[in-house]
């Protein structure tokens, strides 16, 4: 359900208004969709909030408002799909916790933001329930989710397919995990996207989905994966009815992210990133086009140039000798010239 919120960022002036909550899964440090658009005023949801009284450094340092939920790098489709069944299925991989030589336990999805692990299988298992459980709220009650997408690939599981962010140096996997980078094609990339849309619309009817692309930049690696990514969003945005993807939106995120002026200008692209975020049209939120010119008037004949027409009418008349009941067109156009 929406709430009040007051705008925060470089526009804190800005009056106490309702705004629709908006739900953020995806991203990586570099690209924290779910704070640009804080910073911009939206309403986004966070249902994993770090604990009172912690810095912003410490917060960013262990994932917290990265997005909606504390899901660590979540940066590609393949990832998402396993949260989000895991979250609304009963899907759960095979290889999740790692033990490590100390005995601690590792959340193989969440091992760079809690490298340290936990004491034992059944508290790492606690902590997931928890998480997963958080993640659920957030997908069920959400109006719109924001899914955002930084490259294509994974490492990935043989044993059962499941997609891992990269674990950290220095990470002991379990002896039967050999994970192994893998890059998807568009047709599996399509396949997951089906999938993860299918999950989510059965557990949350009327769910809005947009998909953010993060701008790459000159890396060439990256420019390849956005190329492919955008591609791929286009078509399930033309796919999908409660699907949508604009290039426009990214870009206007990215700014966002990386704008420090606090200018009126930043105050107008919070404007549109905010209200494209919520689902406005982005010609209404850049208000009415210029008004339509009149239609020019027929040109005034001058005295001369009637006399000369009623002449050539007149001649006309003569020469087809045509029936004083009929009203010819040239008549009433001289009747009402």
């Amino acid at each position: 359900m929406a709430k009040a919120v007051k705008s925060s960022g470089t526009a804190a002036d800005r009056p106490a208004t309702i705004r629709p909550e908006l739900a953020v899964l995806g991203g990586d440090p570099a690209f924290p969709v779910a704070a640009a658009l804080r910073r911009a005023g939206a309403n986004v949801l966070d249902a994993e909030p770090p604990p009172e009284g912690t810095s912003d450094a410490l917060a960013q340092r262990y994932g917290f408002g990265l997005a909606s939920v504390r899901a660590g790098r979540l940066d590609s489709l393949g990832l998402m799909r396993n949260l989000v069944e895991e979250a609304l299925t009963d899907r759960q991989p095979r290889h999740l916790f790692w033990t490590q030589p100390d005995g601690q336990v590792i959340d193989g999805f969440r091992a760079a933001i809690d490298p340290q692990g936990l004491p034992d299988l059944a508290a790492a298992s606690s902590y997931r329930k928890a998480h997963l459980a958080a993640l659920r709220r957030v997908l069920t009650s959400a109006p719109i989710l924001i899914l955002c997408l930084t490259r294509t690939g994974a490492m990935v599981d043989p044993a059962d397919g499941s997609a891992f962010p990269e674990p950290p140096p220095g990470t002991v996997l379990p002896p039967s995990a050999n994970l192994a980078a893998h890059a998807p094609d568009p047709a599996e990339l399509d396949a997951d996207f089906a999938t993860l849309h299918g999950i989510l619309q059965a557990a949350n009817p009327g769910l809005r989905l947009r998909v953010v692309v993060k701008p790459a930049g000159s890396d060439p690696v990256a420019s390849r994966d956005e190329a492919t990514l955008r591609a791929c969003a286009s078509g399930w945005a033309g796919r999908f009815p409660s699907v949508s993807a604009d290039p426009l939106f990214d870009h206007l995120l990215d700014r966002t992210l990386h704008s420090t002026s606090g200018s009126g200008d930043d105050s107008a692209i919070f404007r549109v990133l905010v209200g494209l975020a919520e689902g406005a049209d982005l010609a209404v939120l850049l208000g009415a086009g210029p008004a339509s010119a009149p239609s020019p008037s027929p040109p005034q004949l001058d005295k001369a140039a009637r006399r000369e027409r009623r002449k050539l009418r007149q001649a006309r008349r003569q020469k087809s000798k045509k029936d004083s009941s009929v009203v010819c067109e040239d008549e009433l156009l001289e009747a009402f010239s």
